[in-house]
């Protein structure tokens, strides 16, 4: 009896040893990712900095103009005349009208020209996915300083 009862305190106590020792491990490993990220996070910049300077390319901001056009929402979240302008930030979207729009959003600020109705255009329309309760149209405003 005296010999099963060590050895359930011997595995307790190995399988502590082990869990400490795995936290180590893994504190260190945090450790050297952020060191490495750091270290490299300057030459990225640099190298970014240098394909710029040598292709002559400057590297401009589209700016995406969001507007809800119409409103339903079952949370009252959105109301009609809504508007918010996408930089490099999400809008304050719910998130299921954010993951159809954002498609569109990440499109036109690349210079895509989309399909609207039938002609195309740098602008959108898109539906909430909850039944299409919330309408949203997108497009690229002019004027926008950068």
């Amino acid at each position: 009896m005296h010999l099963q009862t060590s050895r359930k305190s011997s595995t307790n106590n190995t399988a502590a040893i082990f869990s400490a020792v795995g936290l180590l491990h893994l504190f260190r490993f945090m450790i050297l990712v952020a060191i490495v990220g750091m270290l490299m996070l300057p030459s990225f910049v640099a190298l970014q900095t240098q394909f710029r300077e040598q292709n002559g390319r400057s590297i401009r901001r589209t700016y995406v103009k969001l507007t809800i056009t119409e409103s339903r929402c079952r949370c009252a979240y959105h109301k009609v005349g809504d508007s918010f302008v996408v930089g490099d930030l999400c809008p304050p979207l719910c998130h299921e009208l954010w993951n159809v729009v954002y498609p569109y959003v990440f499109a036109l600020q690349n210079g895509a020209v989309l399909d609207c109705g039938a002609d195309k255009a740098k602008a959108f329309d898109a539906r909430c996915p909850d039944g299409g309760r919330v309408c949203v149209h997108g497009e690229v405003p002019e004027g926008i300083p950068d």
